[in-house]
């Protein structure tokens, strides 16, 4: 066994569980009053723990298959390095695990069958001779739904939650672009890696250029624009989802500029856009969902310091930035 390989994919579970449960946890959080007259507490553990075991088999399942090609990079930790029988028991453990958690949830039949379809996707992203990553826009579109899309109407179907149909098909609009986006930022970190591994995908078929345009012309906007009309379509059910949107944009904006927008070097917008909406679905969403409970402020207050210490590192974000925010204002300081 490898504790190196076991180490690296531990801190991508947790990584990913940073990343991809916040936006999740909204609908989570305002279902838990009632979840917990109906269903109780234990089920709504097991949906948690399902969920990020799920999020670890899928990085695994893709590490399992992709060995082969990480084992040729200097830069990547590669699963070769464990024996063929432990990748498989590892392989078994996961999906066991992930399955029977699933079975305690006592979830309603819709979600039981999405889970379903997440993992045949999670499997069939990587599993050659089918490896649909490597399917250009299937692959973008298989990878948007596993990671992003399926997880949000699994809890969706859990949680009884209910939307207006208008309202579902523009939140799977922004998470189908929102997916497309990271897998694209994604494969341009990877990159070099994936050249020297001979594999093909959009972002070593054309220019960088091409890349950085598209997605600071065309998806970032539209990702911003249907966020923004998802805040005023929910304003008067969640009129903080829209504050705290203009909260955030007002804030990353004095942050580069302090007011100096015109004089921002042309150059850094290229890649100052790129991760941006990330911090708003991980920082402030997850808050707005629990500020907006309908129950005690005590309990309030109780899920907010929980909420707090599991995602400390993104919590913290949110009191640094509005502070150097104040710092730069008085000072007229700028990036």
């Amino acid at each position: 066994m490898d504790a190196v390989y076991l180490k690296y994919f531990l801190q991508r579970i947790h990584n990913a569980f940073i990343h991809l449960a916040p936006i999740y946890l909204f609908f989570l959080y305002l279902s838990i009053p009632k979840l917990y007259d109906t269903i109780g507490l234990f089920p709504l553990l097991f949906f948690f723990i399902s969920s990020i075991i799920t999020i670890g088999a899928g990085y695994y399942i893709n590490d399992f298959f992709d060995g082969e090609f990480d084992a040729h990079s200097r830069n990547k930790v590669s699963i070769e390095k464990l024996s063929s029988f432990f990748r498989q028991i590892l392989l078994l453990i996961l999906f066991a695990t992930s399955l029977f958690s699933w079975m305690l949830t006592n979830a309603p039949l819709v979600a039981t069958l999405l889970f379903s379809i997440q993992w045949i996707l999670l499997i069939l992203y990587s599993l050659p001779p089918i490896r649909l990553k490597n399917r250009g826009l299937l692959g973008y579109f298989c990878d948007a739904h596993y990671s992003s899309i399926i997880p949000f109407f699994i809890t969706l179907t859990f949680t009884n939650f209910h939307i207006n149909t208008i309202l579902v098909v523009l939140i799977y609009m922004l998470l189908l672009v929102k997916g497309v986006r990271n897998i694209w930022l994604h494969q341009i970190e990877d990159r070099r890696i994936d050249k020297l591994a001979n594999q093909q995908n959009y972002v070593n078929s054309f220019p960088l250029q091409h890349t950085f345009f598209y997605l600071n012309k065309i998806i970032i906007p539209f990702e911003f624009s249907l966020l923004l009309i998802i805040s005023i379509a929910t304003f008067n059910t969640f009129p903080l989802l829209l504050f705290s949107l203009f909260i955030f944009m007002l804030t990353f904006l004095i942050e580069h500029t302090c007011w100096f927008f015109y004089r921002f070097p042309k150059r850094n917008f290229t890649k100052m856009f790129l991760y941006t909406l990330n911090d708003f679905y991980e920082d402030y969403i997850p808050y707005v969902g629990i500020i907006s409970l309908q129950i005690s402020a005590f309990y309030k207050t109780l899920f907010l310091c929980l909420h707090a210490v599991l995602f400390w590192k993104k919590t913290k974000r949110i009191p640094q930035k509005l502070l150097l925010c104040f710092e730069r204002l008085f000072t007229l300081k700028y990036i």
